[in-house]
């Protein structure tokens, strides 16, 4: 059971409750597909139809709306990878247009799985792991004498070989999956790391 399907929402902001999208259509087109394919896929894309014991595969999200001539859109490729773009540029538009867009754009990324792999399969096993890890380099680098910045736990990582060399956008990026703030973590310099969550 696969076949194409459009779909179309209207007023998407009131239909999520997010004034962002208020007065935004949204335009889903994808693959009618089982739900149990839905469930146990990798694929970061679905709109669940739970009352039709199905899902739709989304291949591409156009949003749009009466407040401009822009409308944006997210497609993803037969590989899983996404692709964003703001669509009607050669219509006059202002800036704030283009701005206005590219806010809905944000907010129904926010809404959607992240991609990869699930939470808690990754290589520090999860939130309890990561947080382990990341105090015990803040930790040391306080018995330095050293203040806890991202670059110097960035060179840490570097150093130690049971760490991931590592990136500052792939660190703020495991900051934000596990919705762990830089300044919780430094906030208090007599916390002791967490105990090993193994």
């Amino acid at each position: 059971m696969s076949w194409p399907v459009r779909l179309t929402i209207t007023d998407l902001g009131s239909a999520l409750g997010d004034r962002r999208l208020d007065r935004v259509n949204l335009k889903i087109t994808g693959l009618f597909r089982p739900l149990a394919e839905a469930r146990d896929s990798v694929w970061q894309a679905w709109y669940i139809l739970e009352g039709l014991g199905a899902a739709i595969k989304i291949q591409r999200l156009r949003l749009s709306g009466p407040s401009t001539p822009l409308y944006g859109e997210i497609r993803w490729r037969s590989n899983g990878k996404q692709q964003m773009s703001i669509r009607g540029l050669e219509h006059p538009h202002t800036r704030q247009d283009i701005m206005r867009v590219d806010q809905w754009l944000q907010a129904t990324l926010k809404r959607l799985p992240q991609a990869g792999r699930p939470l808690g399969t990754d290589r520090f096993g999860g939130r309890k792991g990561f947080e382990f890890e990341l105090r015990r380099v803040i930790d040391a680098i306080r018995r330095q004498g050293l203040r806890p910045t991202q670059s110097e736990v960035l060179q840490f990582f570097a150093q130690d070989r049971k760490l991931p060399r590592t990136t500052d956008r792939q660190l703020r990026r495991w900051l934000q999956t596990y919705q762990i703030t830089w300044d919780e973590l430094v906030r208090d310099q007599s916390t002791p790391p967490p105990s090993d969550p193994a």
